[in-house]
């Protein structure tokens, strides 16, 4: 039945596209292998060509010419885009492979009708590696809560990475409060993105509905991409918080400080409150409690030992959450 409804979306496929070629020279086969586990063969194909592989067949032919993979040609459900490396479960005909698999691996895009012959094994070229999680970092949240949006801005510090259109694309952004109860700040909703091109940075927009942001050190940014890459970024030490973050509910003044900053709450202040400062590292280097019990609304606090550079400084009680950059000279 798969193969009938394959046929269908071949012939509408080869109606609307134009022609493609495969380079075969640019794919290869970087390992084949019997899994015990499922009974099936697993073959892992890198493609290092500029074309994706549409629907691939992968079958194997052993040394005595008999097809012992996949012989009825099933077909992988979508695509191996560029620069993608993807194991592939091929169904099998023998019960094990016990000195390894020695032949020939036949890889057939169906849309275009292209064939590429392996000799296995070989050696394979790989081709530039995706950037992971040690190649990319946050540097950058800007919320605009009236627009209802987070500005995430990502640097992809690898020097030869396959990235851009030739890395992970497909991808799907989500922010996360990282500490109980792990509220989602905000999420892309569509797997629309792609990573940073090697040695720069870009800016994904998500919606959010977030009227301002937790510390710095409370952020988690989640990227997960449908052709693969990173799942998990960490926030880098020098990553900034938009001033747009600022609460209505105080004000912060000198700001930048050098000995002494000050607190003037508003009319909704309450009368247990947590004043924290965050270093760039995200621990935090100043904990107070405010009672309001001098009666003027105002909380005076000591920054005089405080290294001079940029910190965050977070304001909570059970009315608000709010917090914003401080610079001490």
């Amino acid at each position: 039945m798969k193969n009938l409804i394959l046929s269908g979306l071949l012939l509408m496929l080869n109606l609307q596209l134009s022609a493609q070629t495969l380079n075969c020279s640019n794919i290869c086969v970087n390992n084949v292998a019997f899994n015990s586990l499922t009974g099936q063969i697993d073959v892992t194909i890198v493609n290092a060509d500029t074309n994706q592989i549409n629907y691939p067949i992968i079958q194997l032919v052993d040394v005595n010419g008999d097809t012992i993979g996949n012989p009825t040609g099933q077909f992988f459900l979508f695509a191996q885009l560029p620069g993608q490396a993807v194991t592939h479960e091929v169904p099998s005909t023998v019960p094990s492979l016990p000195f390894g698999f020695f032949g020939t691996v036949i890889l057939t895009d169906p849309v275009f009708n292209n064939t590429c012959t392996f000799t296995y094994p070989s050696t394979c070229f790989t081709g530039n590696p995706w950037p992971d999680c040690n190649d990319m970092t946050v540097e950058n949240l800007n919320l605009d809560p009236v627009a209802g949006t987070l500005d995430v801005t990502l640097f992809n510090n690898c020097l030869s990475c396959a990235s851009g259109m030739s890395g992970p694309v497909y991808c799907e952004m989500t922010v996360i409060h990282n500490v109980a109860p792990f509220d989602t700040i905000a999420n892309s909703a569509c797997f629309c993105f792609i990573t940073p091109n090697n040695l720069a940075s870009a800016v994904y927009t998500l919606p959010t509905t977030a009227s301002n942001l937790p510390p710095v050190s409370e952020i988690m940014v989640l990227m997960y991409c449908g052709s693969g890459g990173c799942d998990t970024l960490l926030n880098n030490p020098q990553l900034s918080v938009s001033e747009g973050t600022v609460s209505n509910e105080f004000l912060i003044f000198p700001n930048p400080a050098n000995e002494n900053v000050t607190i003037a709450f508003k009319a909704t202040r309450s009368d247990n409150t947590t004043i924290k400062i965050l270093d760039i590292n995200g621990r935090i280097v100043v904990l107070e409690k405010y009672n309001g019990n001098n009666g003027l609304n105002l909380k005076k606090i000591d920054v005089s030992e405080l290294a001079p550079g940029t910190y965050v400084i977070s304001v909570t009680n059970e009315l608000y959450h709010h917090h914003t950059k401080l610079v001490v000279q």
